[in-house]
Formats: C-alpha cells, sequence, structure tokens
C-alpha cells in the first residue's frame, strides 16, 4: 500500500491532524509531492518514519529541501537503519533549488548506506548533478554499498563523469540497475558503460 500527497498545500496544523492515522497505517510506500512547506514536509515525514516501521519506501518531488530539512529525514533513516527497520528506498526529484549541493548529497549517501539489506534504491533525478557530484556518487559506489538501484537521470552529467562512474561499475558487485538518461553524455559516456557492463 503506498500514499502519494500531491499538487496539496498541507499547512503544519493539518500535517498535525493527519499524522496519528499515518502512523498507524499498514502503509510501506509514502511519497509527497508540489510543496512549497518543504520544512513541514520532512518533520512530517520525520515523525511517520520514526513510528511507523512498516513504511520501508520514502519519495519527494517538487518539494524544495534546505540541508536542514534533508538532515531530517536522514537522520531519521540512519536511525530507522540502526533499529534493524530497513528504509528500502529514498527519492528525491527536483527537490533542490540550485541543484543540490555536496554536503547534501553526502548526507543522503551516508543515510542510505546505514541499511544492511539488499536491494535499496536511490534515486536522485532532475538534482541538477554534475561532475562534483559524479566523483562524490564514484567513490560511494567503490565502496560496493548496499545500494541496487541508481537513479541520476536528468541530471547534468557528462562523459568524463560517465568515465568515473562506469570505472566504479567493475569493483562494484551489488549495483543491478542505474539510470543516467537524458544527461549530457554523448556516444562516448555511453560507450564506457557498455565497455564496464560487458568487461570489453
Amino acid at each position: 500500500l503506498g500514499v502519494l500527497l500531491c499538487f496539496i498545500e498541507l499547512p503544519k496544523a493539518v500535517l498535525d491532524i493527519l499524522r496519528p492515522a499515518f502512523e498507524r497505517s499498514r502503509i510501506k510506500t509514502l511519497c509527497l509531492s508540489n510543496s512549497r512547506l518543504s520544512g513541514d514536509m520532512a518533520e512530517f515525514t520525520r515523525k511517520v518514519l520514526q513510528t511507523n516501521h512498516l513504511v520501508t519506501e520514502v519519495g519527494f518531488a517538487d518539494i524544495r529541501f534546505s540541508r536542514e530539512d534533508v538532515k531530517a529525514v536522514c537522520g531519521a533513516i540512519k536511525s530507522r537503519n540502526a533499529g534493524n527497520q530497513f528504509i528500502k528506498g529514498l527519492g528525491m526529484a527536483k527537490c533542490f533549488e540550485n541543484g543540490i549541493d555536496t554536503q547534501t548529497l553526502k548526507t543522503i549517501l551516508a543515510s542510505i548506506t546505514t541499511s544492511r539489506t539488499e536491494n535499496v534504491v536511490l534515486k536522485l533525478s532532475h538534482n541538477g548533478m554534475s561532475s562534483r557530484e559524479a566523483a562524490i556518487i564514484g567513490e560511494f559506489l567503490n565502496s560496493n554499498s548496499c545500494l541496487s538501484e541508481l537513479d541520476s537521470a536528468y541530471n547534468q552529467l557528462n562523459d568524463a563523469d560517465a568515465a568515473v562512474l562506469s570505472n566504479a561499475l567493475s569493483v562494484n558487485t551489488r549495483l543491478e540497475k542505474i539510470s543516467v538518461k537524458n544527461n549530457r553524455m554523448t556516444e562516448n559516456g555511453r560507450l564506457a558503460f557498455l565497455r564496464a557492463v560487458f568487461d570489453v
């Protein structure tokens, strides 16, 4: 069971009324989209994740988070994972005003890697990621983390970034799917991934 709250402005007073139902429900996926009240959405999600351990996937789209908002959500994810109540999926698309900054990306990656379960999914499309972020993601993939799927589509990754990410695939044995569509990669970038996947 999943719940999507989309194109509805929910002020804190309304979220406070809704939260007890979300904390007791049997939902597994919680998605929040298109809200200008980013701080309230982050705090709502933090409290639901802390209380309802049936929720294993959380996603956001078109909500402009601050670094503190991300810390609140990721802190709840780390806490859940530390208690063996694993979060298996996190999505943040179009969630940063001027693109995701490197510290925020590190916070997200650090939270999701605390899961000791298999098949963890991370979706970071439409966040303006470029070479700085590719280097961080490449280092993260080199660690052979629990991540099984990474969506980095619709960003600004180029051929050099493709080389960084594809090189990481040569040592990563857990990642099963990576999406890099609609970036700034040419045929050379695509070939780098093909060589890594097929070992040619």
